[in-house]
């Protein structure tokens, strides 16, 4: 999953929660790099405690992060998809499924998609 402002790569499925069906938001337990996330702690005289998790490219607001409990509580408008296809058991990934008439090497097969 990416920034749906600026492309940035934020989460992937390996690390989607459980608590997203209870939830109703797409919950992580992290993101794909620190740094590819900013968190905004909220001052101690609000009444929102929520830590805000932005998007460090684009500044985009993403969601919440609850802790490591509960993870990072994303809104889906805020993402786009874009699947991602491991190869064989030699784990090739083909980062971009609107790429066509490529080849792939896997092992000793070739894989065009």
């Amino acid at each position: 999953f990416a920034c749906a402002m600026g492309g940035n790569p934020l989460f992937t499925t390996v690390d989607l929660s459980p608590l997203t069906a209870s939830s109703g938001w797409m919950t992580f337990s992290r993101p794909v790099a620190e740094d590819h996330i900013e968190l905004v702690y909220p001052q101690k005289d609000s009444n929102d405690q929520r830590i805000e998790v932005l998007d460090a490219r684009s500044g985009c607001h993403l969601g919440h992060y609850f802790g490591p409990a509960e993870g990072y509580c994303i809104n889906a408008s805020a993402l786009t998809f874009t699947p991602q296809f491991i190869l064989s058991s030699t784990s090739v990934v083909v980062k971009d499924i609107n790429t066509t008439h490529e080849e792939v090497q896997a092992g000793d097969n070739k894989v065009s998609y």
